[in-house]
């Protein structure tokens, strides 16, 4: 079974709090973060700088989807993700969840069996989608 990207992890390079309220304007449903995805909360009112970047440059970090029309804001693309929406509780009819269902339930399949057989391949290939063990929500 091959999972396909369906996420775009990305950092978009604002140039000052005006580029970066254009990005925000550009697509208000955007949830940005002013530090890497991957690292813990950095608590206030310490601000993650990146070195590499000049002083003109603010870095958000969000997801998209991979068919995301990116606006006139530079950005970078980091890693290529395939995320589960979670399942929704308030599913009255099996038909309304079945897709979201059979989603989860794939990724559900893998990570068991990486968990139960100890597979480094598929632990390994879940994790370079994304996807961590600890976030899956076992049936």
């Amino acid at each position: 079974m091959t999972l396909e990207p369906n996420y775009l992890y990305v950092r978009f390079l604002a140039e000052g709090k005006r580029g970066a309220a254009e990005l925000k304007a550009y697509d208000t449903s955007l949830v940005l973060f002013k530090h890497p995805l991957d690292y813990k909360p950095i608590p206030k009112p310490v601000v993650y700088i990146d070195p590499s970047l000049p002083d003109s440059i603010i870095p958000l970090f969000a997801t998209v989807p991979v068919n995301y029309k990116f606006g006139p804001t530079k950005y970078e693309i980091l890693k290529e993700l395939f995320l589960v929406e979670p399942l929704d509780d308030d599913c009255d009819d099996e038909d309304d969840c079945s897709d979201d269902a059979d989603s989860t339930t794939t990724v559900n399949i893998l990570a068991k069996r990486a968990a139960e057989k100890s597979s480094e391949t598929v632990i390994k290939k879940l994790s370079n989608m994304g996807v961590s063990l600890r976030d899956i929500e076992w049936e």
